[in-house]
């Protein structure tokens, strides 16, 4: 059977064809058990006046407690396919189905058959029936080739999530020992943890992380971190670190990582700072520290093109060369390099997949960070350049969050309630696709609402697996780091010109992108494919070698994007040796 670009569209594809077997079905769905409960993953039929709340997806209430793994209208399905009342069955498992308007006609009976997964039954499709008659040999053989179609689509999910998991696990650990072996500072460490841990282990919702390092109590380090009250003979005490709870600076850090793996064998220090566009401790405000300071050399990520010109002037005339990344400057800028995406070309991506995922049409929304930027402005134009001519109707973006999550998600919660025939999104930056995918999945459209992101931030990686984000438009943004600071070299010891006179006249670089999926599809490459060659081209690109001694320090300031920067909490905490926590130590030590 053909695979359609999403599981939940593969399942409701099955549904539809599963009804089409004379007798005609005229209502279907699919349920999957999700622990304890039933939830409707499909549903076909249904468009009453009560369709509204039939978004899905839908619970279909607990299981039998005869059997977690049958449905407590019909617990006999759970062996082999059987047929219920119609009555019985909607009362139990979709009670809107029996409201005015939408009950089944008396005597008629509904067609529960297993799905298995693996020998084990874990979900189920019902198809309406005019009787309570059961199927005949033709049409039972029928729907058990539809039967294994859904496990066959839900195992092959189940393996791209576990192949995404074990491309996670060892990018995560290849990511601890790359900050272990480049820092000493455990906020690094507890950062890089933090995100690690939230994108491998998606359930439950982690709200926060921490990382307690112990130590002796007697062996305190300076006078001013001792608590007030002196502690208790072989008490213990902890340094801990706490993670902030959103990471809206995922995607340059990884830039940061490409900067620091090229520096390393150049004699380059690399100073990352971030900072918003506009406002209290922006971008121009690091940039003109930077000059004051004399840097250099200045690789920026300019949240605001245009406001930035008049420093990267005073940058030139200061003698020190700024490279621009990922969000391309101002026509007639005095910066002489932009390496990063083609943002139109990936817009028009984001476009084309929208197509691939809405064969039927409908409306969607894109949502971006802020209308100052070069980038986002050119990957809306993109976006919808790709969907003219289409039966896709595309509304102007109305809000800009300003990078901020919170703020993000309920501007997509706003839309989504007040546009309720949305059918697609489009998440312009990389916090906009987790905003949109958070919004669908708490008003029950989680997998309904074909969700296209930027980048992949661990909030990405997350709602990928879950289904909720269908695809995502994956930069390169380690490799921007990585150029930039290559060719930033070469401008500090060869001249600006040479150097630039060895790249492309337009003084572009694209570094291309990436469509990623979590299943296989022939226009986009799975999750766990592309965090593996990730992984690799990473510790590839970084060398051994190291600069010669004596050579003159380097030192480059390297400016990113963010809402603000929520700094790693640290505090210092005292441990009775009677509590449990110093018991189990104890217990553990030789």
């Amino acid at each position: 059977m053909h695979h359609a670009p999403d599981l939940f569209a593969t399942l409701q594809q099955i549904v539809r064809r599963a009804m089409a077997i004379a007798p005609r079905s005229p209502r279907g769905g699919l349920l999957l058990c999700e622990g304890p409960r039933l939830v409707y993953r499909a549903l076909e039929g249904f468009d009453s006046p009560s369709r509204r709340t039939l978004s899905l997806p839908v619970d279909a209430g607990l299981a039998s407690e005869r059997d977690p793994c049958a449905p407590s209208a019909a617990p006999e399905a759970a062996r082999g396919m059987c047929v219920v009342s119609a009555h019985a069955w909607y009362g139990a498992h979709l009670p809107p189905a029996v409201a005015p308007g939408g009950a089944a006609p008396a005597g008629a009976g509904v067609l529960v058959a297993p799905i298995h997964l693996r020998g084990v039954p874990v979900g189920y499709l019902a198809l309406e029936q005019a009787t309570l008659e059961p199927p005949s040999d033709e049409r039972r053989a029928m729907i058990e080739v539809f039967l294994e179609a859904a496990g066959a689509a839900l195992e092959r999910n189940r393996l791209y999530d576990e192949k995404a998991r074990s491309a996670q696990e060892i990018r995560l650990l290849e990511q601890v020992l790359s900050v272990v072996g480049t820092t000493i500072r455990p906020h690094n460490l507890i950062e890089t943890l933090a995100q690690g841990i939230k994108s491998v282990q998606i359930d439950p919702q982690w709200s926060s992380v921490e990382l307690w390092l112990l130590e002796e109590a007697s062996r305190g380090d300076d006078a001013a971190l001792a608590a007030p009250a002196a502690p208790a003979r072989d008490a213990l005490e902890a340094r801990v670190y706490r993670a902030p709870r959103e990471t809206p600076t995922t995607y340059f850090h990884s830039l940061r990582d490409g900067a620091v793996d090229a520096a390393r064998s150049l004699g380059i220090t690399i100073d990352f700072r971030v900072g918003p566009g506009h406002g209290e401790g922006c971008q121009l405000e690091i940039l003109d520290d930077g000059i004051r300071r004399g840097v250099d050399g200045i690789i920026i990520a300019p949240g605001a093109p245009e406001a930035a010109e008049e420093a990267f002037r005073r940058a030139a005339e200061a003698g020190i060369p700024v490279i621009v990344v990922d969000t391309p400057p101002a026509p007639g800028s005095r910066t002489p390099l932009y390496i990063g995406t083609d943002n139109v070309a990936a817009g028009r991506l984001a476009g084309e997949v929208m197509r691939r995922l809405l064969p039927g049409g409908g409306v969607v929304a894109p949502q971006r960070p802020t209308e100052h930027a070069i980038n986002t402005r050119e990957r809306v134009e993109g976006f919808c350049a790709a969907l003219q001519g289409s039966n896709i109707t595309v509304l102007p973006p109305d809000e800009d969050c300003g990078y901020d999550q919170a703020r993000a998600t309920e501007y997509a919660r706003r839309a989504l309630g007040a546009r309720p025939e949305l059918a697609g999104a489009f998440g312009v930056a990389g916090v906009n696709g987790p905003a949109w995918g958070r919004a669908a999945r708490e008003l029950g459209r989680g997998g309904d609402l074909k969700i296209i992101g930027f980048d992949l931030a661990d909030a990405t990686v997350a709602l990928l697996r879950q289904g909720v984000i269908h695809a995502t438009i994956v930069q390169r943004e380690y490799d921007m780091g990585r150029r930039a600071t290559e060719i930033l070299h070469g401008m500090l010891t060869r001249g600006v010109e040479p150097t630039l006179a060895e790249l492309p006249a337009s003084r572009i670089l694209h570094t291309g992108v990436d469509c990623v999926t979590l299943e296989h599809t022939p226009w986009s490459t799975t999750l766990s494919d592309h965090l593996a060659l990730d992984t690799a081209r990473r510790v590839a690109s970084r060398r051994v070698d190291r600069a010669p001694a004596g050579a003159r320090p380097v030192e480059v300031l390297l400016i990113g994007v963010s809402a603000r920067e929520e700094a790693v909490v640290e505090e210092r905490v005292s441990l009775s040796p009677r509590s449990l926590l110093a018991r189990v130590i104890a217990a553990d030590r030789p």
